[in-house]
């Protein structure tokens, strides 16, 4: 991501302690401005509410009322949404949900990882990337983010 003193990130996740334990890696590795849904429809609501887009949008799939899915599809037909990173965070390893949301234009692929180290982790190395080379998406290969 481009280097910033506060980034605005948004992560739609239907699982309270998830999203709480999302909160405290960011936190304790950087300074944000941090919004959360509960599901696609509450973010889509918050997104298009928002007078400032976020950085990025982490998103996780299985949600109930509208699942990531159509949530990543609605995002980016969405001219005013459309190039803001969407960063997929889910439990599933799925090669048909990582085919689909890399054909739909998500940026990146985190399976949730299993410890808060290695969330604060992965929030270092999502933080690190050089967004430049990650517009619209990374190559193929470097689409699931590992820890």
């Amino acid at each position: 991501m481009k280097k910033k003193d506060i980034y605005y990130i948004v992560l739609a996740d239907d699982d309270a302690d998830d999203r709480e334990l999302f909160r405290e890696a960011l936190n304790e590795t950087h300074k944000t401005n941090f919004k959360t849904a509960k599901d696609g429809l509450s973010l889509m609501q918050l997104l298009k509410d928002s007078k400032e887009l976020p950085d990025a949008i982490f998103l996780d799939l299985n949600m109930p009322r509208m699942d990531g899915h159509a949530c990543l599809k609605e995002i980016k037909k969405d001219k005013k949404l459309h190039d803001i990173p969407v960063v997929i965070y889910s439990t599933s390893k799925s090669p048909q949900y990582i085919e689909e949301t890399y054909k739909d234009g998500a940026s990146l692929y985190i399976t949730k990882p299993d410890s808060f180290t290695k969330l604060k982790k992965v929030m270092e190395k999502v933080f690190s990337l050089d967004c430049d080379h990650y517009v619209p998406q990374p190559p193929k290969n470097e689409f699931v983010l590992a820890v």
